[in-house]
């Protein structure tokens, strides 16, 4: 049966009662609520508690991230309100969306690196959910403190440390997770190795899957699938002296396999079938220094350099590939004084990065993904003024100027230009345990080199009779960056109630309007022209809301989570590609601590997408629901030993998002055992 149509007074009638009558239950309350337990550090580049935090944001890490089971980041984001990778299916094919918004115009940085790969519709991140840590997503344009490509958000992942893997006083230590899939046949190993010599912590991890071709909902299998993938990282962190902290990372990805050349579409016509190898090495630098009594330097730095090369050795004899090396740095300190009885927190820090883009086409160069090189710098400043009693109020100014440019090889004319951004957020703890904030502010995405300098032969039109005709890309160096101003309200409220001091209930709504102007779009003109070119479209708006709703005890738990956005090229009057339907997420479970075991069951929802640019890109409804088990027993010989079973698609529905061009993975069944002596 349908779900009834949702809107923001849906997921307001729905939502803000409970958040209302836990803060009625508050006011009754002695104790005060106390802080989550988990911090938030991109929306600010501090750490703060949550409900100091004046944006939309989630965290993945510990339990949670352990429960899903992830065998990529598509996993680890289903369910959040407004964030999802899309692309279907195939990992190699997923690029993230926030808030409607994909591709290069959200900023992903792994340990702190740019990931610069996020185009052409061959996916971009490529990780291995057991190395990581945490994963953390900032809805909303944050250029002010992240410069191009923060238009619809920041999604940041950390990966594990050495810390991660040793109790406190202990010198080795490690773990071992073995897993399956069904949908795939999948068999994952993964293992990690810490160690602390004379104050040297050191930690080597690796993973080894391996899998077949996927099945999918429709009770097809997705040719072309299968893959085998290895991940390795290294990292290592040492204290030389008093406030002073290094860390050092090196990280290696290679995943092989036969795969279309562009993996979210079906196979047919010029979606060839090739044997492809994607290489993604990472390594950073990181250095803090917090001197101890000194609350006006506390400087991070990071250094990093990051390459992702596709190699594609075609079946019909073409071979190409495509790389793409990013050599950045951030240095930034954040400075707490106080001047009257105003409390400041202010960041200042300047940014530079450079990409180097090259292209290969049968041992010549690649017009679809010319050479040449772009680079950004940037400097920001930004002041947290928190007053009142405890700092309830806060003002949050924040300026930020960048300046790049961008030069194909090939090309005598440079794309460059600069842009100031501005943001400014407010809060206000209207209670201990609620907190009621807004924010406006200006993003950017400049262009990518291969938007403005791409050439050649795009799709055949007709190849018989001959002659043949083709599409051709045809380049735009005047085109120019994407420009957008969006502003946001939300309440946060999260509490312990006195009557039941094992229960919490925290819920969060934000509602948030985005006006974009020059966005870029690809523009396919029909015969007689037979052109393919990237143009800047006058306007383009959204708007929507992040809505949830989390109660937590000793002994169960229950969510429901909403997320909602319109989209619409106001010159046009269409709307906008790619905008997923309304999606609901409801998860409940039970902790049976007699037996060291929890059991959980989820129900996603997405409504029908009928807001779509054509007939062909509307989306039907559909609903999900995974069920998943836990057992960790207390064992003598391992410090944690964890089992766990998933059940993804339980009842092998079939469904396709929105903007996916392949129906989704039918039922699959996960079971993992680890184990961290």
């Amino acid at each position: 049966m349908r779900h009834p149509s949702s809107s923001l007074a849906t997921a307001a009638a729905l939502l803000v009662p409970p958040l209302l009558a836990a803060t009625a239950f508050g006011q009754a309350a002695t104790d005060p609520a106390e802080p989550l337990e988990e911090v938030v550090v991109s929306a600010s580049k501090h750490a703060a508690p949550p409900r100091d935090v004046a944006a939309s944001v989630s965290v993945v890490e510990g339990e949670l991230l352990r429960s899903l089971q992830a065998n990529s980041l598509a996993d680890v984001l289903l369910g959040l309100p407004n964030v999802r990778m899309e692309g279907g299916p195939r990992a190699n094919g997923e690029l993230p969306q926030i808030r409607g918004l994909g591709g290069n115009r959200v900023i992903v940085l792994v340990d702190g690196a740019r990931q610069s790969f996020l185009n052409a519709r061959k996916g971009g991140i490529f990780l291995t959910p057991d190395l990581v840590k945490r994963v953390e997503v900032v809805r909303g344009p944050m250029s002010s403190l992240y410069g191009s490509g923060a238009l619809g958000g920041v999604l940041t992942v950390e990966t594990k440390r050495a810390a991660d893997l040793l109790l406190p006083g202990q010198t080795l230590g490690g773990f071992a997770t073995a897993g399956f899939e069904s949908a795939s046949d999948a068999q994952v190993l993964t293992g990690g190795l810490a160690a602390t010599l004379g104050g040297l912590d050191l930690m080597l991890a690796a993973t080894d899957r391996q899998a077949e071709n996927l099945a999918l909902s429709d009770g097809s299998e997705l040719p072309f699938s299968a893959a085998d993938g290895r991940d390795l990282v290294l990292s290592a962190a040492w204290s030389p002296a008093a406030g002073h902290s290094l860390n050092a990372g090196v990280n290696r990805y290679r995943e092989t396999g036969l795969s279309p050349v562009l993996p979210d579409a079906v196979i047919g016509g010029a979606n060839v079938i090739a044997d492809r190898e994607t290489l993604r090495d990472t390594a950073h630098l990181r250095y803090r220094f917090r001197p101890q009594g000194n609350d006006a330097i506390d400087l991070s730095a990071v250094v990093y350099r990051n390459e992702l090369e596709v190699e594609e050795r075609r079946l019909d004899g073409q071979n190409e590939s495509e790389r793409l090396a990013t050599l950045g740095a951030d240095v930034f300190n954040r400075a707490r004084f106080a001047t009257g009885s105003l409390q400041h927190t202010v960041i200042l820090g300047a940014e530079y990065f450079r990409d180097e883009f090259r292209g290969a086409l049968n041992g010549g160069r690649k017009p679809a993904f010319p050479d040449g090189d772009g680079s950004a710098w940037g400097i920001y400043l930004q002041d947290e003024i928190a007053f009142g009693a405890e700092g309830r109020f806060a003002l949050i100014p924040g300026l930020r100027y960048d300046s790049y440019e961008l030069r194909g090889d090939a090309f005598a004319t440079r794309n460059e230009d600069s842009e100031v951004s501005a943001k400014f957020a407010a809060r206000w703890r209207a209670t201990e345990a609620l907190t009621l904030f807004g924010s406006w502010g200006e993003g950017f995405n400049k262009p990518l080199l291969q938007d403005i300098y791409r050439t050649g032969v795009h799709f055949p039109v007709r190849i018989s009779p001959p002659p043949p005709v083709f599409n051709f890309f045809v380049p735009n160096p005047g085109l120019r960056a994407e420009r957008a101003d969006t502003w946001e309200l939300g309440a946060r409220d999260a509490r312990t109630l006195d009557a039941a001091p094992d229960l919490r209930i925290s819920s969060e709504v934000v509602y948030f309007q985005t006006r974009a102007q020059d966005f870029i779009a690809l523009q396919v003109n029909a015969p007689p022209t037979n052109t393919t070119l990237l143009q800047n479209l006058d306007r383009v708006e959204l708007d929507g809301v992040e809505a949830s709703l989390r109660i937590d005890h000793a002994r169960a738990w229950a969510s429901l989570a909403y997320g909602q956005v319109r989209g619409e090229v106001v010159s046009a009057a269409t709307p906008l590609r790619d905008v997923p339907g309304d999606t609901w997420t409801a998860d409940l479970g039970l902790r049976i601590a007699p037996l060291d075991a929890s059991i959980g069951w989820r129900l996603i929802y997405g409504e029908a997408q009928d807001r779509a640019p054509t007939p062909a890109e509307r989306a039907a409804s559909y609903a999900v629901n995974d069920l998943y088990v836990a057992w960790e027993p207390e064992v003598r010989w391992a410090r944690r030993l964890e089992v766990r079973l998933r059940v993804n698609n339980l009842f092998d529905r079939q469904y396709q998002p929105a903007g996916n061009r392949i129906p989704e993975v039918g039922r699959d069944l996960r079971l993992g055992v680890s184990v961290q002596p």
